[in-house]
């Protein structure tokens, strides 16, 4: 960050020194401390004995070009999923994830950064339900093949499952996507997941999230978390105005 240009916060810089936490949202040292906080909260909240719904939104407005990173709030973009999720969900239904980013780096030179949202739903969306989140998020599909996509997570996979999704570091998605070659033909690459490992991917990520702290890339809708002087510290309660279908 520092060659680009750009500043690094001092107590970021301690932190990773071995000083006090910073809590600030760049800093892996932080988010890495965040994470098992944030799986526990999940058990202490909800029945996962018989598995639980996993969500991943992908909407268009989510790319950020790296020349042009400035013009990208992810505060903006947070509240816009959640108010189409608001707007669609059924009442009483509540999302807990976090946001995350992937670089995207295709062999044709289409290089930028996509932030997403991965979150559990509880309770369960039936497919009606389901159906019309995916339509609620139907204009993305220009630039994102399947903006919505949901799994069902069994119980012994919520754990490995929780801890991605508050997962402390961030990949790449080029080696995920089918690209054309030189040759002019599609290309299908075999599934990998590379952390992210581009100077200028980290650089613009760390721009993007310098001013926030951590606990800002909880994701929540139904819920919000407890005020703790503690950054790390997890706890959720019903939030009081859950849903605005007017």
């Amino acid at each position: 960050a520092r060659k680009a240009g750009l500043s690094v916060p001092d107590e970021q810089v301690k932190c990773a020194k071995g000083g006090e936490p910073c809590g600030l949202a760049p800093c892996h040292i932080c988010r890495e401390r965040l994470q098992p906080n944030a799986v526990d909260a999940l058990y202490h909240r909800y029945d996962t004995s018989k598995g639980m719904q996993w969500i991943t939104i992908t909407p268009a407005y989510g790319r950020v070009e790296l020349h042009a990173w400035r013009e990208f709030v992810l505060a903006k973009f947070v509240e816009k999923v959640q108010r189409q999720l608001r707007e669609t969900l059924p009442p009483g239904t509540e999302v807990y994830g976090a946001i995350d980013v992937s670089a995207n780096s295709r062999n044709n030179g289409d290089h930028h950064l996509q932030y997403h949202i991965h979150a559990f739903v509880y309770p369960a969306l039936d497919e009606p339900a389901q159906k019309r989140v995916r339509e609620r998020f139907k204009r993305s599909r220009k630039a994102i093949s399947k903006p919505v996509v949901f799994k069902w997570v069994k119980p012994s996979d919520v754990e490995r499952k929780a801890r991605y999704t508050w997962k402390w570091f961030y990949r790449n998605r080029s080696s995920m996507d089918s690209f054309i070659g030189d040759n002019g033909k599609l290309i299908h690459p075999k599934p990998k997941k590379p952390k992210m490992r581009r100077p200028a991917d980290r650089v613009v990520v760390h721009a993007i999230l310098k001013k926030l702290k951590v606990t800002d890339l909880l994701f929540m809708v139904g819920i919000k978390p407890k005020s703790m002087a503690d950054p790390f510290d997890v706890e959720i309660l019903s939030a009081t105005r859950a849903h605005n279908n007017d």
